[in-house]
């Protein structure tokens, strides 16, 4: 494998541990910040369980780059899914929109670009990259879904249509246009229809 491949291959590799390693937290903060928001029982059990899937997303990564010959903070990586949590710190409605339903969400469309990246690198390190990538997006569209769920739940008892409710915290909370292409398939999986996000995308 060239030096230019080997490079991307671990680039993009370390960018997804380190996406995990911030879920990880996340999963938690959303169980711990938000306890007075007196959602049901089954609310903290999907992210206890979400938080658990995060983990494991993140300890395939590592090893992959293990087996690379690097680890996680070889690299430097973007801050800005942190900044978003905290600017959303103050609203449990705020916090799924944004970091679950844009960032997360987002992860669903870059999947197949990421994965025609690795298969260009060729090689048993790519192909079992692929493999680990492939197995954990399967598993994220089932957080999206779950984002998706408790944002329609908490809008409709705060009287609100969830997907007004979700532009206008996007445009507020979100600094930017959501980028095409979407992957349209996994965002139905996960409930996340094309009237949420496309009124809110870049058009060029």
């Amino acid at each position: 494998m060239s030096q230019v491949k080997q490079g991307s291959q671990k680039a993009i590799m370390h960018s997804l541990a380190h996406a995990e390693n911030y879920a990880i937290d996340l999963m938690w903060d959303i169980v711990a910040r938000f306890y007075y928001e007196d959602m049901p029982r089954e609310f903290y059990d999907d992210w206890i369980r979400i938080a658990g899937e995060e983990a494991k997303h993140y300890n395939k990564w590592q090893e992959q780059l293990k087996a690379f010959g690097s680890f996680y903070g070889d690299l430097t990586a973007h801050n800005s899914l942190w900044e978003s949590a905290s600017d959303t710190a103050d609203d449990l409605l705020k916090r799924l929109a944004v970091v679950h339903l844009v960032h997360e969400a987002r992860g669903l469309d870059v999947a197949p670009l990421l994965r025609r990246k690795l298969e260009r690198c060729h090689g048993p390190a790519a192909a079992a990259a692929i493999a680990v990538l492939e197995g954990n997006v399967a598993e994220e569209v089932g957080h999206v879904g779950a984002a998706s769920r408790w944002f329609g739940f908490l809008a409709r008892r705060r009287g609100l249509d969830p997907v007004a409710a979700f532009h206008k915290i996007v445009r507020e909370n979100f600094h930017g246009k959501l980028r095409p292409p979407f992957n349209k398939e996994m965002r139905d999986q996960a409930g996340l229809t094309e009237d949420y996000y496309l009124p809110l995308a870049e058009t060029r």
